[in-house]
């Protein structure tokens, strides 16, 4: 019983974990990634060599 609690509890730390990774990567890329029109900022890209 208390490694099945266990398991529970690791997988709901990953996808606690995955989830925060995720709003904050969006949030952080959100100003320099798009346009104030929501546009994708083409900017942001490097050129091709």
């Amino acid at each position: 019983m208390t490694a099945i609690l266990f398991q529970i509890a690791i997988m709901i730390a990953i996808f606690t974990g995955t989830a925060i990774t995720v709003l904050l990567g969006i949030r952080l890329c959100r100003k320099s990634g798009f346009t104030p029109w929501g546009i994708l900022n083409s900017g942001i890209f490097r050129s091709a060599k």
